[in-house]
Order: structure tokens, then C-alpha cells, then sequence
């Protein structure tokens, strides 16, 4: 049985990795214009200051992450490729 998985184009890849980039931008833009609540929250005694900062963490870590691996993996990667096969 074969599996439907389909390859991501270079186009495709690169695309999805401009997205996830503003994406992060714009997350990065609401955080530090917002600082003074997230500061209010994050200095508070209460269960929401630990939920949030972990939050924030994963979800810019995550964004990020991934707009670096897509442009990654169809820059980098493809042009070792090229030079393993031309070294063989």
C-alpha cells in the first residue's frame, strides 16, 4: 500500500517559510507593544503568570522553529545535496 504523502516544492517551501516569518514578526510586534499587560500579568501571584510565560515561549519558539526549517530545508539542504552528488 502506498502512502499519499506528498513533497513540498521549493516554491511551496519557501512560501510557508515567508508566512511563519511576518507571522512571528507580527507575534514579536503585539508582545513588545503590549508589554505593559503582559508585565502586569507576569509579575502577578496568580496561576496566569506561569500559563502565559510558557505560552509565549512555546508559541515564538514554534513560529520561529518552523519558518528556519522550512527556509532551511529547501536552501541549505538541497544545495549539500547537490554537492554530496557532485563529490561522489
Amino acid at each position: 500500500m502506498a502512502t499519499g504523502k506528498k513533497l513540498e516544492t521549493k516554491r511551496a517551501g519557501l512560501f510557508k517559510a515567508l508566512i511563519y516569518g511576518v507571522v512571528s514578526v507580527i507575534f514579536y510586534v503585539l508582545v513588545f507593544t503590549h508589554t505593559d499587560y503582559i508585565l502586569a500579568i507576569l509579575f502577578s501571584k496568580t496561576i496566569k503568570a506561569p500559563i502565559l510565560s510558557i505560552a509565549l515561549a512555546l508559541l515564538a519558539s514554534g513560529l520561529y522553529g518552523t519558518c528556519t526549517s522550512k527556509f532551511f530545508k529547501h536552501t541549505l539542504e538541497k544545495a549539500l545535496e547537490s554537492q554530496q552528488l557532485r563529490e561522489e
